[in-house]
């Protein structure tokens, strides 16, 4: 059983002392105290009788003994989490002349002999709670007539009757023990009525916590009385002096350190019966375990406040910082949006098209209902400025008021100090569509687009108008304040400290929330970036800002959810999980356009749900691993026409003397001509839509039909010569290669290039559909993830696509130039930036980086067929015939990666840093597998190149020997899990290394893919020449391979680092790859702690720059 600490009684003592000094201060002619304090206010919006609270339980059935009068305790029969029937005091006509409490003095624990009372030692504390009568339904001493001279103590008192209601409810008075107390900390405080929240909120704002070793800037005097209006005698703030009282025992132990406040539960006192003769009710006992529990969730507060870094709410740290500066708080002007400023109809929320696709479709974010004009308030330059207009001292707000406030700072704050315009609510918000709960109220994603819209277009009328300097600070401001957004965002997403969970909002609501603001700032990044739009990008100090902006988006956690919460969207619309990674969704640019893909439905080939089984790497609909149930589809769903196909003997004897040979169907039959006799069409299809076979068995007479009109109507002078795979490529495997060998050259030559593609051909129509939806659905189609199709659509003179009335070229999406285009459909992008023009496409060879980027998101069912169906892609020195010469058998994916990259010779130095698999072949365990499945930005650089060789790849690296060989997972002994840090690390699988050349300590970490399987030993590390001297000054993680010496190595290297040979290029250090690491350093706070607790680290040796054979 614990007691009431000392501490507490302590700090009761004086404080009572300080009220009694404030007590007999000097009045004024009118009759005030002369004192400084505080003059609380209830919100206008709210009066004392409209509070309501709900309990949230049934109470227990009780068997009353309090020596007070007491009514059985009400239950609750309202469900809305807010809302309860106001707690009524009886009245009184008679004005106080002098408050009964005035007449406290000494020690608060000090026994006082109360006329009536039974009880001769009765803790002063517990008597003026007594004189409130807070809980009794008998006359109050301190009556609703004085209350109402003091609104917010009537606030106050209101909110701790329905606490106290509650827990008479809750519990019974024979389970009032001890243990109730560690019942109650198990409920979180958005767990409880809101009542708990509103008064604990309260007490938080009146009383912030203050650092060790600074005086509160207010005394305890001034707190425990108030002005009053004259003629009435100052009234001692009774009970926020015995809420403060507690709040000033959590300061003490916040002061010393100490983490135990449950020592001095007041309830375990009382049950003690101390001071001893004293017995305490039943009221009393109440009364006890309520302070104990506002305790407890002061506490909880206390820690977010203080915790509370970068949110928009006037008491984060950052705030304060910010209203400090004369700029923190300062007023834009006073030019306000009406109805008909907006270029559509403000209460028609759909989508204006334009718009939607150039600047991005906001989504809808859910309403809280705070109070955005309530006031003619001004336009404030930050959200700090806007919140602490909204939020005065000394009014009493609700954990809901705090919650509604921040999202209404960042939404309406934010786009008011973007724009610089007053933007009333009734402009943005508007009832949800398309939801079930219909009434809802949301700030309308069509809405917001609309002010953006009449934003952008008064920057372009105005531009110029007023001083430049004017318009670059404007620029500056806009990034500063995304960036104090995504900081905000970053700290709600903890929930320990989230405003919004504190407020008991849904966990699917906050992350509407919060993500619809997070997809508002990207969409506003975009803007930045934009400079047809804002005029911002390409000003000096500006674009530098953008660019830096940028680089800090991937860092930031909030956009971690966002992209997990795109997902999450597109799956329920039906998208499949490989499209959605496909696209490339972790682009800031395609970020906008997910609103898009959300309200355009999917390509559905047979029912609903066929995606169920595809995973974020692979789409099953579209692998073909059972070629026997290979079905080839007809024109129509019930043809069951039979197959037509070409003369066999005459493609094999074209293909033999190295002529592409195309057909011609003149409605009976199929007749091969030599591709050079005519203009013809070549045909890009993917097989798994069913059109799919070999000139051995054919197509169905229906779609060789349908292809034929196709390809006359976009060749109407000639004779409707085509090239389709499934005509032209036998089955037979010698004659197959030779065709694969003439496929670039098929392409290459070919007048037009046709994609028949079921997404586009089913769901575009040639004029009606807007250019930038067609790029959609080419970017989300089956066509553009596979890739067989890369070089057929990047060779291609003119790219044409089959719409639902007709095929035509694709220079109506192409030059649709929407958010994201070079990352959406890459392939229309480089041939846009190649200078596309009718009818003639201007081809180049593209670099490596450009192959690998233009591979993103492609698929190919047999790993090995990848360099095959780019070899016309590659370095001209990679020649098609030796990666066909490679022999069937294991490996053989591996075989010709090994024969290209010999090919290609200069290697960028930073492909052996990828992610993706590594080569089993000997002398290329640093070689991908694949380079669909690798990073394209390792391939970027071809000024720092090695040279490729049969024995390995040669360049020069940053080397640093580890003291001993480390193996991975086994060897994790050198981080002791007994540690709290240690725990930390090991849970990760991490190796601790201190790098005695900067006196620091770093982590090693392993790839999720890699985790559970033994790695090594190794004994260096490699790090790239640019990357070797920030792994030392940063905590930002840097990328390394883990190597191993090879003990026949050309370069000898002493124990730890001097580094003998590797000096020249024909003498390099040879050492083996062994994985991917990343290594970053420790915080300096923890870094002490691991010298301080002596953890083991393995020593890091020196970096030396050498050359390296890399196996």
């Amino acid at each position: 059983m614990c007691c009431m600490g000392a501490s507490l009684r302590i700090i009761l003592e004086k404080a009572l002392r300080r009220v009694s000094r404030t007590r007999s201060a000097p009045l004024t002619e009118q009759g005030t105290t002369r004192t400084s304090g505080m003059e609380l206010v209830v919100r206008p919006t709210q009066s004392p009788a409209q509070t309501s609270v709900h309990t949230g339980t049934e109470p227990h059935n009780q068997t009353s003994t309090d020596k007070l009068t007491e009514p059985p305790p009400q239950t609750c029969q309202s469900t809305d989490t807010r809302a309860e029937p106001p707690v009524t005091v009886k009245a009184s006509t008679d004005a106080p002349t002098e408050h009964p409490l005035h007449n406290i003095t000494g020690s608060l624990t000090e026994p006082v002999q109360a006329s009536g009372s039974a009880d001769s030692d009765i803790p002063r504390w517990v008597w003026a709670l007594r004189q409130l009568d807070i809980g009794s339904t008998g006359t109050p001493a301190l009556d609703d007539t004085v209350l109402d001279q003091y609104p917010s103590h009537h606030e106050l008192c209101r909110l701790y009757r329905a606490c106290l209601q509650y827990l008479r409810g809750r519990y019974a008075v024979v389970s009032l023990v001890c243990s109730v107390q560690e019942d109650l900390q198990k409920s979180s405080l958005w767990d409880l009525p809101v009542c708990f929240g509103t008064l604990a909120n309260f007490v938080a704002d009146t009383m912030p916590l203050i650092p060790s070793g600074q005086e509160h800037p207010i005394s305890f005097g001034q707190w425990m009385a108030t002005k009053v209006k004259p003629n009435v005698p100052p009234l001692p703030h009774a009970l926020a002096f015995l809420v403060i009282s507690i709040a000033s025992n959590w300061k003490y132990f916040v002061e010393q350190n100490i983490d135990h406040c449950h020592a001095s539960h007041i309830l375990c006192t009382l049950l003690a019966s101390t001071p001893a003769g004293y017995r305490p009710t039943e009221l009393d006992l109440y009364h006890g375990l309520l302070l104990d529990c506002l305790t407890h969730y002061l506490k909880d507060l206390w820690r977010v406040r203080t915790s509370d870094t970068a949110s928009p709410m006037p008491f984060s740290r950052e705030s304060l910082q910010e209203l400090q500066l004369p700029e923190g708080a300062r007023e834009l002007g006073d030019s306000i949006i009406t109805e008909h400023d907006l270029p559509y109809d403000a209460i028609d929320t759909s989508v204006p098209t334009s718009e939607a696709w150039t600047i991005g479709l906001p989504f809808d974010i859910p309403w809280l209902g705070a109070r955005h004009d309530e006031r003619d308030y001004p336009v404030c330059s930050s959200l700090s400025g806007y919140t602490a207009l909204r939020r005065p001292k000394g009014v009493v707000y609700s954990l809901h008021d705090d919650a509604a406030l921040w999202l209404s700072a960042m939404t309406f704050g934010l786009l008011e100090a973007i724009t610089q315009m007053r933007i009333p609510a009734r402009i943005l918000l508007a009832p949800r569509k398309n939801k079930e709960e219909t009434g809802e109220t949301v700030v309308s994603g069509p809405r917001i687009l609309q002010v953006l819209a009449l934003w952008v277009n008064r920057k372009k009328q105005n531009h110029g108008d007023g001083p430049l300097h004017h318009h670059d600070e404007h620029g500056r401001k806009v990034t500063q304040l995304l960036r104090r957004t995504l900081r905000a965002l970053t700290h709600e997403h903890n929930r320990t400290w989230s405003v919004l969970s504190y407020a008991n909002i849904p966990e699917d609501k906050r992350a509407d929330i919060r993500c619809g603001i997070a997809h508002l700032v990207v969409i506003l990044w975009n803007l930045m970036r934009n400079d047809a739009l804002t005029g911002w990008a390409s000003l000096p100090g500006i674009s530098e800002s953008i660019e830096t902006f940028s680089l800090t988006l991937p860092d930031q956690r909030v956009l971690y959810f966002l992209r997990k919460w795109y997902r999450q969207m597109l799956l329920a619309a039906g998208w499949c999980p490989y499209t959605i990674s496909a696209v490339q969704l972790a682009s800031y640019d395609l970020a906008a356009l997910v609103p898009h893909l959300v309200r355009l439905p999917p390509h559905v080939r047979t029912k609903p749900g066929e995606h169920a089984d595809c995973q974020e790497d692979v789409c099953v609909l579209h692998t073909i691993t059972d070629t026997d149930s290979y079905r080839i589809r007809h024109a129509g769903p019930s043809c069951e026409c039979n197959n037509v196909r070409p003369p066999l003997e005459d493609v094999l004897q074209m293909l033999d003397d190295g002529v592409v040979p195309v057909v011609v169907y003149d409605g009976s039959v199929l007749r091969v001509i030599p591709a050079q006799d005519s203009p013809y069409v070549a045909i890009s299809h993917v097989w798994s839509e069913g059109m799919g076979s070999t000139t051995d068995v054919g197509l169905p007479r229906c779609l060789v039909d349908h292809i034929s009109t196709l390809v006359r109507g976009l060749l109407p002078e000639h004779d409707g010569a085509f090239w389709m795979d499934s005509l032209c490529v036998p089955s037979s495997r010698e004659q197959r290669k030779r065709a694969i060998k003439l496929m670039a050259d098929t392409y290459r030559n070919a007048t037009k290039v046709l994609v028949i593609d079921d997404s586009v051909r089913t769901l575009c129509h040639l004029e009606r559909t807007p250019g930038p939806e067609v790029l959609l659905r080419i970017a989300t189609s089956a066509w553009v993830r596979r890739v067989w199709t890369l070089q057929e659509g990047l060779l291609a003179h003119q790219l044409c696509f089959e719409f639902i009335d007709g095929a035509a070229s694709i220079n109506k999406a192409s030059s649709a130039r929407i958010a994201g285009f070079e990352d959406l459909v890459p392939v229309l992008a480089l041939r846009a930036m190649a200078n596309q023009g009718p009818p003639d496409f201007s081809w180049r060879q593209p670099s490596l980086f450009e192959v690998v980027f233009l591979l993103r998101g492609r698929m190919t069912t047999k790993a090995e067929d990848e360099l095959i169906a780019i070899a016309s892609l590659l370095q001209p020195r990679v020649q098609i015939d030796e990666l066909l010469a490679e022999s069937d058998g294991p490996n053989l994916a591996e075989r010709r990666m090994k024969v290209a990259l010999l090919g290609t010779r200069d290697i960028p130095l930073a492909v052996p840093f990828g992610t993706c698999p590594r080569s089993t072949v000997e002398g290329f365990s640093w070689a991908p597998c694949m380079l669909s499945k690798d990073i394209p930005a390792n391939w970027s650089d071809d000024t720092n190149t090695g040279t490729c060789t049969e024995e390995g790849l040669v360049g020069r690296y940053t080397l640093a020997l580890l003291g001993k060989p480390i193996t991975i997972p086994a060897d994790r002994k050198n981080v002791d899990p007994t540690t709290s840090i240690g725990a930390q690390y090991a849970k990760i699988g991490a190796i601790v290394v201190s790098h005695r050349q900067s006196n620091s300590f770093h982590v090693l970490t392993v790839n999720d893919d890699l985790l559970g399987r033994q790695l090594g030993p190794f004994n260096a590390l490699l790090f790239l020449p640019k990357d070797s001297a920030e792994f030392t000054s940063t905590t930002r993680a840097a990328v390394c391979v883990a190597v191993r010496r090879l003990p026949r190595a050309a370069g000898r290297v002493s124990i730890m680092g001097a580094l003998v040979h590797g000096t020249l290029h024909e003498h390099p250090i040879a050492v083996q790859y062994v994985a991917r690491l990343e290594i970053s350093r420790i915080q300096p706070s923890l870094e002490k702690k691991w010298e301080s607790e002596r953890l083991p680290a393995e020593e890091l040796g020196d970096l030396r720059e050498v050359w390296i054979r890399l196996t």
